[in-house]
């Protein structure tokens, strides 16, 4: 059981960052891949089996306004931990997109691994990225 992260809005100049997480839980879904590599149609129709068929999902909103308070930095940590506060399923290992332990301070730190491409080769990633850009 492994918890999927990744982030989407961290590149606009305006709107807000979100954050996916998500378990699938032994549930197979066909297409799962990167959402960049999805067409918003086909990311839209697997946003809604994911949220249909994992055993959990989650999702950690910052602001635009808040992200001018407190930094792109901490507000990736602070939608990380939004979105991970709302997984109630059990899960063994979490796996975060990219190359930062946005849980590094917290009692889940110690069981992240990152990893570069974890949203095109990681199923419960690929949706923590689908659910996320869709949102």
């Amino acid at each position: 059981m492994i918890l999927g992260i990744d982030e989407v809005g961290r590149g606009p100049w305006a709107g807000p960052l979100v954050v996916g997480a998500v378990v699938l839980g032994g549930g197979l879904i066909e297409g799962l891949t990167d959402s960049k590599k999805l067409s918003k149609k086909r990311r839209e129709e697997l946003d809604v089996v994911i949220r249909e068929t994992a055993a959990a999902y989650g999702l950690g909103w910052v602001h635009a306004d808040e992200i001018d308070e407190v930094g792109l930095s901490e507000a990736l940590r602070l939608a990380t931990k939004r979105a991970v506060e709302q997984i109630k399923a059990p899960y063994h290992e979490i796996i975060i997109d990219g190359t930062i332990n946005f849980l590094a301070n917290t009692t889940k730190g110690n069981y992240v691994t990152t990893m570069k491409k974890a949203d095109l080769l990681v199923p419960s990633v690929s949706a923590a990225s689908i659910i996320a850009k869709v949102a």
